[in-house]
């Protein structure tokens, strides 16, 4: 995690992220505490964005007016996961250096490297 966002955010929080959620229909699974760094939400994305030079690059909001925001540096090397709360709160649930150019690839990236890996396998006849 990163070190000026820990400073501006303050003090690493202990406790359920957010709030316990419904698992979908079908899908079995149980709740566990993961600890996640929470603050206003200005402050988190000024650490993010002036510190660590990463961008939202994927947001995704939800019924319950909650926003998953992915981050990551222009050279895809850093990347941050964070959840926006209704009221005025971020809480980031990951931060991590990547493989260069790993962090975030996009649709037509993702594509183009299934294929190359695609067609440099070696071809099995039966």
């Amino acid at each position: 995690m990163k070190a000026t966002a820990l400073a501006l955010v303050g003090v690493l929080l202990s406790g359920s992220a957010l709030a316990q959620q419904e698992l979908p229909e079908g899908l079995e699974g149980k709740h566990i505490e993961i600890p996640v760094i929470c603050g206003d939400t200005r402050d988190l994305y000024r650490a993010l964005t002036e510190d660590h030079g990463e961008i939202p690059v994927v947001i995704a909001f939800s019924e319950k007016q909650v926003a998953v925001v992915w981050f990551t540096d222009p050279a895809k090397q850093t990347m941050s996961f964070v959840i926006d709360t209704p009221g005025g709160e971020s809480c980031m649930l990951y931060s991590t250096r990547c493989f260069e150019g790993d962090c975030y690839m996009t649709p037509g990236e993702v594509q183009e490297q299934a294929e190359e890996i695609v067609n440099d396998s070696p071809k099995v006849s039966l």
